[in-house]
């Protein structure tokens, strides 16, 4: 072995791994280790910050230092190797805690004192209102008076990124001449809160949206829609009301798929030291369908009124369990959960014992027990192109049971949960879950569902000025003793994009869908592009209607990607597409121009108990 001094402030590169020495530091290494100490000479340089923030794979040095913030030995750094710049600090008091607001355009959390903005963007940071400081505030697990705790300051930089209208943040300590204690300054930096959305994301067909992210800077969101026919959709959201962790959300609509009001509370197991969780909704709506009649090809319509509301609680307990053959390890909560729904029908269909169940008036009272333990890792360039992604690690297992009081019976509900993910070294991205339910009725098992769920992504290649990623998303859902009703008013979402107001009912379906996409260096007007292409392939059958025979189904395409990461509008894509097959009556999108939603990654958290969807 040899033993390496390094003196503070330089980095030290082995193998293919890099360290940051804070203070003298002593390795001690096998004497066959390659390595190299450099100085830290790139603290105070504005070109160095601008290409790492703008441009991570246009020199060695930028990815070098990509590799130092984000990478650990061959693999993205969670969040406890991220905890160790606050170690130094941990048994130091709070003393103060600053806010600063940098600038929208120009300027980057990693060095406080750029600013260069551009003649087109800086006008922008003149008229826009940060975000309040008491808005920051609320957001922070710590306060003045407590301990430094690593964790609190790792998972408050998380749940400040959280926020839709905050592009980074970034919490320091400083130096204070009483070194028991700590001067704390969170930097947060927005986003410009005004957007226009192409086909937004909200299940309403709308033709496009106007938003505004963070109204006053006080994190409030608005949301226009408008609707294909002249009608309208407005959502209003208040996240963190009153330092609580709850989300409110209203709704208003007046359009042919829903009219009406709804109604939205929710507060979500956010970190692992949240006790309590839970929510509460009710909604009013007058909902439109589209019937086809696949023999006759006739497309009528119909309306129903429902009247819906549930309720729910959860509570968790930190525990010292450990298995490792679930992944369980010893930062585990033992969650329990339980909730009641409640739908009721006005105006509907003619419904019987065995005919139209999904319009049956019913009462479902649910409770669920798991243990759940999780992580975060921090990444670029997965759905980002180059933000902070915060990606969840870990395992969660878990039991449902419950008791439906429908309309015309009453039956028992039986159901199981195991999810599983993580950074594999040289692999990539791996998230699993396994689901298992069924009601237990005059009639046995009836109405049950198995599904397995597998989501991977690979590690970030970079080849000369490019960085690319390969995504695989795979799916299978099968109905268990079903009836027909049942399966006739299943989700029919079958998984390929573009595809829609297709007529499809299945009691099996198999869905794989591959990504590829490549970030490259071009940067026009800071818009950063990415191109992509896709495939996706579903086969579906259904054993209880013989007019639905085994099919397979398949798009494929791809296109282009643009965004401005200090924009609050998602990426604007221009996608193309080609199906060979698709599903009767399908509306094809062989050309779309639309805003791609965020990577929605599944969390190992608990939420409100729920029957398992098809």
């Amino acid at each position: 072995m040899d033993t390496l001094k390094v003196k503070a402030d330089r980095f030290v590169f082995i193998n293919d791994s890099a360290y940051y020495a804070k203070v003298d530091t002593i390795f001690v290494l096998p004497d066959t280790t390659d390595f190299y100490v450099r100085k830290n000479n790139m603290q105070r340089s504005q070109e160095f910050y601008r290409q790492v923030e703008q441009k991570m794979s246009k020199s060695k040095l930028s990815n070098l230092m990509y590799d130092y913030m984000f990478v650990q030995n061959g693999s993205p750094k969670t969040e406890e190797l991220h905890e160790q710049r606050f170690i130094p600090y941990e048994r130091e008091t709070i003393s103060s805690i600053g806010y600063k607001s940098l600038p929208i355009f120009g300027a980057t959390v990693r060095d406080t004192t750029v600013y260069n903005p551009s003649k087109w963007t800086a006008p922008w940071n003149k008229v826009h209102i940060h975000t309040q400081n008491w808005i920051i505030r609320r957001n922070l697990t710590f306060k003045m008076g407590e301990h430094v705790n690593p964790n609190d300051f790792v998972d408050s930089e998380r749940l400040i990124r959280r926020l839709r209208y905050v592009k980074d943040a970034r919490i320091m300590i400083n130096e204070n001449p009483n070194q028991k204690e700590a001067d704390v300054m969170v930097v947060t930096q927005d986003v410009l809160p005004y957007s226009v959305i192409f086909s937004p994301d909200r299940d309403n067909d709308a033709l496009f949206g106007i938003t505004s992210i963070n109204i006053a800077g006080l994190g409030h969101e608005f949301e226009y829609d408008y609707i294909r026919g002249n009608g309208s959709d407005f959502f209003y959201k208040i996240s963190n009301v009153g330092g609580s962790f709850i989300d409110a959300e209203f709704n208003y609509a007046y359009h042919f798929i829903r009219t009406g009001y709804g109604a939205f509370l929710e507060r979500d197991f956010l970190t692992q030291e949240m006790k309590y969780a839970g929510g509460a909704t009710y909604s009013r709506y007058t909902f439109g369908e589209y019937n086809y009649e696949p023999i006759t090809d006739v497309t009528s319509t119909y309306t129903y009124d429902e009247e819906y509301s549930n309720l729910w609680l959860g509570r968790a307990f930190q525990t010292n369990i450990k298995t490792q053959l679930l992944g369980i390890n010893a930062k585990t909560n033992a969650v329990a959960s339980a909730g009641v729904e409640y739908a009721n029908y006005f105006d509907r269909p003619q419904v019987s014992a065995d005919t139209n169940y999904r319009y049956h008036d019913k009462t479902t009272y649910l409770v669920s027990l798991g243990l759940s333990a999780r992580n975060y890792y921090k990444d670029r360039f997965i759905v980002e192109f180059g933000r902070t992604e915060d990606i969840p690690t870990g395992s969660a297992v878990g039991v449902v049971a419950g008791y439906q009081a429908a309309e015309f019976n009453n039956r028992i509900y039986l159901g199981f949960n195991y999810a599983r993910g993580g950074y594999i070294k040289k692999f990539g991205y791996f998230n699993g879950i396994v689901s298992w339910g069924s009601f237990i009725g005059d009639n046995g098992y009836e109405n049950g569902i198995f599904k397995v769920g597998v989501d991977y992504f690979t590690p970030l290649y970079t080849i000369n000025q490019v960085k690319l990623r390969q995504f695989v998303d795979v799916t299978f859902s099968q109905a268990l003793n079903p009836d027909e009703e049942y399966i006739l008013n299943t989700e029919s979402d079958i998984g390929i994009r573009g595809l829609r107001n297709y007529y499809l009912r299945a009691t099996t379906k198999l869905n794989l869908r591959f990504e590829t996409v490549v970030f490259t260096p071009i940067n026009f007007i800071d818009f950063r592009m990415a191109t992509f292409a896709f495939f996706d392939y579903t086969a579906t059958q259904n054993i209880r209607n013989d007019f639905f025979d085994a099919d397979h189904f398949m798009g494929f395409g791809g296109g282009i990607r643009l965004r401005n990461d200090n924009l609050a509008i998602s990426t604007i894509q221009l996608r193309f597409a080609y199906y060979p097959s698709a599903p009767i009556n399908a509306s094809e999108g062989n050309v779309q121009v639309t805003n791609s939603a965020y990577l929605n990654i599944r969390d190992f958290d608990f939420r409100a108990p729920q029957i398992i969807p098809f």
